[in-house]
C-alpha cells in the first residue's frame, strides 16, 4: 500500500523532486565551471540560450505529465538532446560534456532495452572521445565516465520509482472500483439465492392456508404462524447480505425444502450420508440445494424429487433430480441463478453440471472437495432441530387417497394434505 510521507507528500512526488534536484545541480555545476573559465560575452549568451533548451527537453523525457509527448516524439527529442550535448562543447569547452549524464538517464527512461542499454554505453564512449579530443588524460576520462554512469542511473532509478508509484495509485483506484462492483454483484447474487426460495415457500404456504380456511381453521392459523416465521427468516437473510458471508447447514436446508416440496404435492426421497463438512463448502452446497428446489418449483411439473449427498473418494457430490421437465424451460440449461451457483462452487474448487436423461428426469449435480471434517452432524436432515423456515410439520404431511380434502392425522398431531397443491402454484407452467 502506498502511503503519503510526513507533510502529505507522495513517494512519487518525492522521487520527481529528487530527480529534478539532481539535474539542476548538474546544470549549476556546469554553469559555475563555465564562469570560472572567464567566458566571452557571446559564450554567456549562447549558454543562457542552450541550457534552458536542454532543461526543456529533459523535462519532456522525465515528467509524468509529458508521457504522451515521449511516446509520440521521444526518439526525436532524444536526438535533439544528443545534439545539444555534443555540439556545444565546441563553443563552451569540455565542461559542457557533463550534461551527458542527463542524456544517458533520458535514454534509459524513454527507450526499451536492449536498445537503451546499448545507447547508454554509446553516450559514455562518445563523452570519453570528446574528453580525449580536449586533451584529458585517463583519470579525467575515468571521472567523466563514472559521473555519467552515476547521474544516468540515478535519474533512471528515480524516474522509474515515480512511474511505478503513479501506476500503483492508478491500479489501486481500479481495484477499489472493482471491489465495489464485486460487492454489488455479491449482494445481487445473495438476494437472488436467499429470497427466491423463501418467497416460493411463502407462496406455497399461503396457498395451503387458503385451502385450509373453513375446513381446518386451527391448522390454517398454524400455517399463518409458519408463514410469519418464514418471512422473518427472509428478513434476517436480507440483513445478513449487508454483513457479508452467511453460513448455512445443508441438513437444515434439506428439512426446509422437503417440507415445501411435500406441501406442493411432490414426493421427496433423501439420502444424506455425508456429515461434518467444512462450513464454507456446506454453505455452498446448501445454497445449491435451495436454488435447485426454487428452479424445480418455477420451471417444472414434477411430482417426485430425489436429493442425494454422497462422498466419492476425496470429493462430495450433491445430486438433485426431478421429473416433469417442461420442454424448452429454464430447467434444460444453465443460467441466471445456476450461473451464480457455478461461481460459488468454483471458489471452493467445485463444479456444477445439469443433464436431462431420456426418461425426462432433470439432474443437477454439484461436487467439491470434501476437505477436513469437523464435528459430525445428524444423518437424517428431518431430525435436525433449528429449521430456519419452521416447516417440520409440513415435512410430515401426506396426500390422502382422494386428494381432495384435509384429513387430521391423530397419530402425530399433524395433518394429511388433500388435493394437488401443485395446481395452485403460480410458479407452475400449465
Amino acid at each position: 500500500m502506498v502511503t503519503n510521507l510526513p507533510g502529505g507528500q507522495r513517494p512519487s512526488h518525492l522521487a520527481l523532486h529528487l530527480m529534478f534536484a539532481i539535474q539542476c545541480s548538474v546544470a549549476f555545476m556546469i554553469a559555475l565551471n563555465l564562469l570560472a573559465s572567464h567566458p566571452r560575452p557571446a559564450q554567456i549568451v549562447g549558454f543562457l540560450i542552450t541550457l534552458p533548451l536542454v532543461g526543456l527537453v529533459q523535462v519532456i523525457h522525465c515528467a509524468p505529465a509529458a508521457q504522451g509527448l515521449r511516446e509520440r516524439y521521444g526518439k526525436f527529442t532524444l536526438i535533439l538532446q544528443a545534439l545539444l550535448t555534443f555540439i556545444p562543447p565546441v563553443f563552451f569547452g569540455l565542461n559542457w560534456v557533463g550534461l551527458a549524464g542527463l542524456l544517458a538517464g533520458a535514454i534509459l527512461l524513454v527507450l526499451d532495452p536492449p536498445l537503451s542499454i546499448g545507447l547508454f554505453g554509446a553516450v559514455c564512449v562518445a563523452a570519453s572521445a570528446v574528453a580525449v579530443l580536449f586533451g584529458s588524460r585517463i583519470f579525467g576520462v575515468s571521472w567523466l565516465v563514472v559521473s555519467i554512469l552515476m547521474i544516468g542511473t540515478m535519474i533512471y532509478g528515480l524516474g522509474r520509482v515515480a512511474e511505478l508509484v503513479a501506476e500503483l495509485h492508478r491500479t489501486r483506484g481500479v481495484s477499489t472500483r472493482l471491489a465495489i462492483e464485486q460487492e454489488r454483484l455479491r449482494m445481487a447474487r445473495d438476494l437472488h439465492d436467499l429470497l427466491g426460495y423463501s418467497l416460493s415457500a411463502i407462496t406455497l404456504k399461503s396457498e395451503l392456508t387458503i385451502r385450509l380456511v373453513g375446513s381446518s381453521d386451527d391448522r390454517a392459523r398454524t400455517e399463518l404462524l409458519e408463514i410469519l416465521q418464514v418471512s422473518r427468516q427472509a428478513l434476517a437473510d436480507v440483513r445478513s447480505v449487508s454483513h457479508g458471508y452467511r453460513t448455512m447447514r445443508i441438513a437444515d436446508e434439506t428439512t426446509s425444502v422437503r417440507g415445501v416440496l411435500l406441501a406442493a404435492g411432490i414426493e421427496v426421497s433423501t439420502d444424506m450420508s455425508v456429515r461434518g463438512l467444512p462450513v464454507e463448502k456446506e454453505t455452498v452446497l446448501a445454497t445449491v440445494l435451495r436454488e435447485s428446489v426454487t428452479n424445480l418449483l418455477r420451471h417444472s411439473r414434477a411430482d417426485h424429487c430425489r436429493i442425494v449427498l454422497r462422498e466419492e473418494g476425496s470429493r462430495v457430490r450433491l445430486t438433485v433430480s426431478n421429473n416433469g421437465v417442461v420442454p424448452g424451460s429454464a430447467m434444460n440449461r444453465l443460467g441466471g441463478g445456476l450461473d451464480n451457483l457455478t461461481e460459488r462452487l468454483t471458489r471452493v474448487g467445485g463444479r456444477l453440471g445439469a443433464t436431462v436423461d431420456p426418461d425426462g428426469w432433470f439432474h443437477l449435480v454439484a461436487d467439491c472437495p470434501a476437505g477436513p471434517r469437523h464435528g459430525a452432524g445428524s444423518a437424517d436432515p428431518a431430525g435436525v432441530p433449528g429449521d430456519p423456515h419452521r416447516v417440520q410439520t409440513v415435512a410430515g404431511a401426506q396426500l390422502g387417497h382422494r386428494r381432495t380434502q384435509v384429513v387430521p392425522d391423530g397419530t402425530d398431531g399433524q395433518v394429511k394434505l388433500g388435493g394437488d397443491l401443485r395446481d395452485l402454484s403460480p410458479f407452475r407452467r400449465q
